[in-house]
């Protein structure tokens, strides 16, 4: 503690010296011997402090504290609770043998660390491991939460606990890059191959139409099964479809298979794919999978014109196809001569172009009503763009070009992504986007801002805006197919990319709802996701309202009800009604005296039966590429003997410094007044004038 003050230091011997002086006046004038000199000397302190601390009170001066905190070392310890750690054990005899072991582990490191215990399967939460019954794998989870809420921190060490198997999200290796702490892993599962037949994957168009057919692909995996043979099925209901013997020719069996199956019934749809079990197989869990298929009643057609070929139209073209099943055609603009009304949107590429006037063609979507896509790049005419006035105009001196990082605007409410989709693409490549100054029409709204170079920005890289009342979106840059490549090197499948431009199409095709009361929700949930829906409420003036209560029932097929209210937003209203069991489900929401139903289907998602061999390969590479070390389940001394010979993981002790006016510290302004008060009282009470 000390004291401060912008006066120099003597100017608190001026301070002592008024008040000596002070004293002196009042007290040293008296020859008289009539009272004693320790009285004398008692009334001369207490006046000589009185003044010297007000003295010192007109130097404003600051009292500083400086106060010392430890921070122990943290201990992050990561522990998967999906249903492929314990294989096919029960989960309560599962806890019984590891948890206890887990748990003592974790109380015993208590003693010298701060330990943070995380569970991680669907998604990551910090509590303890309860039922290890999660149906994915998401281990890329963990160490986005480490990297989101433990930045900064003395974190001493990671501890990762796992089978090392993941079926969504990154690559576990991949996605712990970014980690700058020391990661110890711990195997969990089996790593021994069992006699196991099973049905790995299924591809399929999750939408069709009445009387289509559609491709199902289904991907069949057999270990320690040469020689036997089983029949792989197809059910719709307690209709037969598909029937074929197949025969397993190898140890390490892998065949791939595709059949046609035709959409009749409009709405979801169930098949069941089945694998006979074989005699001694390991588990029978992972030999069925249902696939829903929503069949709609309608169909949305795109057109995608360009002027040159360029492999982002392959890209989109696939990302549009495989969202929502929609008809996509494409052509060179000075090749096309068809009417626009029968087109759901439109989507031009590099368009407009020296050499290529999209007027005409912009007036007809105009009084079709046709929402419009541009996506911009280096054969864009930016001059011929900004004519258009389609919400957004680039000023600029010179045509040039930056290189533009996708930053995900937290703002953005017009449709929403899931969290992956979000974590993923800010570590997309850039796109190749106009430089210049944009400026975007206030009614405009920025899914994706740039980042040029370490900089972010706010200048849009898709932005969607409503000129004229006409849905339009501008995707200001190109090499929009490295999004597809680098979702796939990151995650295995394109479905990040697939989400981003299926919901951008599905948003812009979709037809205005002019009803005064709106629900919106998903057709598919995948089992152990939340079941969410979001409702609107309109007046006559189609002004959004909440003023009344939104009530939902969903029926399952059983006939049980769930019963859920509405939460108010700022102006519209939500609903997470949590996670539902796999099956079909109808539901009615009512407002005032409006009412909407509808139906959807939470699908399972049956991940965690496709791989139940351990990969330790996995935690081994992520622990040597951090600076730890794989041990094996039962190796808890070991581990925490090699946390403790870390010379890294230490205490650190910060240092607090607070600042406080002398003025404002009442006692004070309370001592000030006790000496003089003492004072006063003294003298009345000795007679003194």
């Amino acid at each position: 503690m000390s004291l401060l003050t912008d006066y120099p230091s003597w100017f608190y011997l001026i301070c002592l010296a008024l008040g000596i002086g002070y004293a002196v006046a009042l007290y040293y004038r008296d020859k008289r011997n009539d009272f004693s000199r320790i009285l004398v000397f008692l009334l001369f302190s207490l006046r000589f402090f009185a003044v010297s601390i007000i003295a010192l009170m007109l130097l404003s001066p600051f009292l500083r504290m400086i106060s010392f905190e430890d921070e122990k070392p943290l201990i992050l310890i990561g522990q998967d609770v999906s249903a492929s750690v314990r294989g096919i054990q029960d989960s309560a005899l599962f806890r019984e043998t590891y948890v206890k072991e887990w748990e003592q582990f974790t109380e015993d490191l208590s003693r010298d660390y701060d330990v943070r215990i995380f569970s991680f399967g669907n998604g990551t939460r910090e509590a303890k491991p309860g039922n290890f019954n999660d149906q994915a794998s998401d281990i890329s989870s963990f160490f986005d939460h480490l990297r989101t809420y433990y930045s900064g921190r003395n974190v001493g060490a990671v501890i990762l606990a796992s089978d090392g198997i993941y079926n969504i999200g990154e690559n576990p290796v991949y996605a712990s890059g970014n980690i700058r702490y020391p990661i110890y892993t711990v195997a969990l599962g089996d790593t021994t191959v069992q006699k196991d037949l099973f049905i790995s994957k299924v591809n399929y168009n999750r939408m069709a139409f009445p009387g289509n057919t559609f491709p199902v692909e289904v991907l069949i995996k057999a270990n320690k099964c040469k020689g036997e043979k089983t029949t792989l099925e197809i059910r719709k209901d307690a209709s037969l479809l598909v029937s074929e013997e197949i025969s397993i020719t190898s140890g390490d069996f892998f065949l791939k298979r595709e059949y046609s199956l035709t959409a009749n019934e409009k709405g979801v749809n169930r098949f069941r794919i089945t694998l006979k079990g074989v005699a001694n197989e390991w588990t029978l869990q992972n030999n069925t999978m249902d696939i829903f298929v929503d069949v709609l009643d309608t169909k949305e057609s795109v057109l995608i014109l360009y002027q040159s070929p360029h492999p982002d139209i392959a890209s989109l073209r696939a990302a549009i196809e495989n969202h929502r099943s929609n008809e996509v055609e494409d052509d060179q603009i000075d090749r096309f001569n068809k009417p626009l009304k029968s087109y759901s949107l439109v989507i031009l590429y590099q368009l407009p172009s020296p050499g290529y006037d999209i007027t005409r063609l912009l007036s007809e979507a105009e009084s079709e009503g046709i929402p419009m896509l541009f996506v911009l790049g280096t054969q864009t005419d930016i001059n011929a763009f900004n004519r258009l006035q389609q919400g957004l105009v680039i000023d600029f001196q010179k045509v040039t070009f930056n290189e533009s990082q996708p930053v995900i605007n937290d703002g953005f409410d017009l449709f929403s992504l899931s969290s992956t989709t979000r974590r993923m693409i800010n570590d997309f490549p850039p796109l190749i986007s106009p430089f210049g100054t944009y400026s975007v029409r206030s009614s405009g709204q920025t899914l994706i801002n740039q980042q040029i170079g370490n900089v972010k920005t706010s200048q849009p890289l898709i932005l969607f805006t409503g000129p004229g009342g006409r849905k339009v979106a501008v995707i200001t840059g190109e090499n929009l197919w490295k999004w597809r490549i680098m979702n796939y090197s990151m995650a295995g499948n394109h479905d990040v990319f697939e989400e981003l431009i299926g919901k951008t199409v599905q948003y812009l095709s979709l037809k205005t709802d002019k009803s005064l009361f709106r629900i919106y929700g998903e057709n598919t949930y995948l089992e152990g996701d939340p079941v969410e829906f979001q409702a609107e409420l309109y007046n006559d003036s189609y002004e959004l309202i909440n003023d009344a209560d939104v009530k939902m029932v969903i029926i399952a097929e059983d006939g049980k009800q769930y019963p859920f209210l509405f939460s108010r937003t700022t102006q519209a209203y939500s609903l997470d009604a949590g996670s539902l069991p796999a099956g079909s489900y109808k539901y009615k929401a009512t407002a005032k005296n409006f009412s909407r139903t509808g139906e959807f289907t939470v699908v399972p998602k049956n991940l965690e039966l496709s791989q139940l061999t351990a990969d330790h390969q996995i935690l081994y590479q992520i622990a040597e590429g951090h600076d730890g070390k794989m041990f094996r389940t039962g190796e808890w001394k070991q581990l925490k003997k090699a946390l403790n010979e870390r010379d890294d993981i230490k205490t650190i002790t910060y240092s607090r410094k607070k600042y406080q006016e002398l003025i404002n510290i009442y006692w004070i302004f309370v001592a000030i007044l006790a000496l003089l008060s003492l004072e006063w009282f003294v003298r009345k009470r000795m007679g003194l004038y």
